[in-house]
């Protein structure tokens, strides 16, 4: 058999064997080189693409939290599907002093994991989406914001000795319209289950228009008790 013939079927079998996958499981199979699962879609965010838009979406969210009392820190966020899959902007929501000593005076009534939780006012996520989300569909990224906790120096400015963590569910779902912890249409996947670990929500701006999207977002009322909105 020459060598080229060896080859001709060498490529004919993993022609065959790729087929066999996608028969199979369904999925695709993109390069490994390329860092992510191989049961990724294909077309989707490529880290590259993400991590481009790390720096001028941080940008965007320094300026809309300036003075709120609140700080994100802008990432790629991912699932794991054997591998990293649907890579997206990661928005990490974290309280600080401000907004720690102002839920204080409303008393700190719940308590998850050692960790006080710290409701993040509506407005202030709608504020978040409002600025992002137009930079993240001309990428065509999605978007995931993700209630995290506060770093020791904020615990210790505000004089908390356990945890503080951004409560997200409650001000999502003042926007989206709904009472459920877990909530997925075409648009929005919620993912709460009891637990400030677990909070995030996933936005397909990589699929729709800003305008789409934040045309389904209820309006809120702005500095009432319910939605923590401190000033």
């Amino acid at each position: 058999m020459s060598a080229r013939g060896g080859v001709r079927r060498g490529v004919g079998l993993a022609a065959m064997v790729a087929a066999g996958m996608l028969a199979l499981t369904g999925c695709f199979v993109v390069p490994v080189a390329d860092g992510r699962s191989p049961f990724d879609d294909p077309g989707g965010a490529s880290f590259d693409q993400v991590e481009a838009q790390v720096s001028p979406v941080q940008t965007l969210v320094d300026e809309t939290l300036q003075s709120t009392g609140w700080a994100a820190t802008v990432s790629t966020a991912q699932d794991n599907c054997e591998g990293p899959c649907n890579l997206r902007l990661g928005i990490d929501i974290v309280p600080e002093v401000q907004a720690i000593e102002a839920a204080e005076r409303f008393g700190l009534e719940e308590n998850r994991g050692g960790s006080f939780v710290i409701p993040l006012p509506p407005e202030t996520l709608k504020a978040l989406m409002e600025k992002i989300l137009p930079a993240a569909s001309a990428a065509k990224l999605d978007v995931s914001f993700i209630g995290e906790c506060a770093d020791e120096a904020v615990l210790r400015a505000a004089e908390i000795y356990t945890g503080a963590c951004t409560g997200l569910i409650p001000s999502a779902q003042a926007l989206l319209g709904t009472t459920d912890d877990f909530y997925r249409d075409s648009v929005f996947d919620l993912r709460g289950s009891g637990s400030w670990l677990d909070e995030e929500l996933i936005v397909q701006s990589g699929s729709y228009s800003a305008d789409d999207i934040l045309g389904r977002l209820q309006d809120v009322p702005s500095g009432t008790e319910s939605g923590r909105a401190f000033s």
